[in-house]
């Protein structure tokens, strides 16, 4: 499972999560790690687009703990894949930063977490930044993971 922030202004029109540019960007790391992104589950923690397309609040994210938690128990993850703080924090207890715990195992709510940078995080990098470089090297990580042990 791949569990991103919130739905932005591509996926908000079109009811899906991670078809834009971001979604692209992603699609792209998980091709280059062997795999499509319709071999995952892809959600977001929060189901509606913050006004201003802002980073979503407390009061959003309890509201929408009802469905993600419905998705944990439908599609039962062994490992979920967070992008970026907003769904890191929500899913593993006392995550703040990518600075704390980026590309690595994380026990939390639904199952083995591993916390990377959004993508969308990653396309306002300059390219060939170090970001670019750890969100591909996570993504090959959690993809040869989940190859290895479902």
């Amino acid at each position: 499972m791949i569990v991103g922030e919130a739905p932005g202004k591509n996926e908000d029109e079109r009811g899906e999560p991670f078809v834009g540019q971001a979604g692209r960007e992603l699609s792209k790391a998980l091709r280059a790690a062997g795999v499509e992104r319709e071999d995952f589950y892809i959600t977001n923690v929060v189901k509606c687009r913050p006004p201003t397309n802002r980073t979503p609040e407390a009061d959003e994210i309890s509201a929408c703990t009802p469905y993600l938690t419905m998705e944990f128990l439908t599609y039962e993850p062994k490992r979920i894949l967070a992008l970026g703080v907003v769904a890191a924090s929500t899913l593993i207890r006392g995550f703040s930063s990518m600075g704390n715990g980026r590309g690595e195992w994380h026990v939390g709510r639904g199952g083995d977490i591993m916390p990377t940078w959004h993508p969308a995080y990653v396309l306002r990098q300059p390219v060939h930044s170090p970001i670019w470089y750890q969100f591909r090297g996570d993504i090959h990580k959690f993809v040869k993971e989940v190859l290895a042990n479902g």
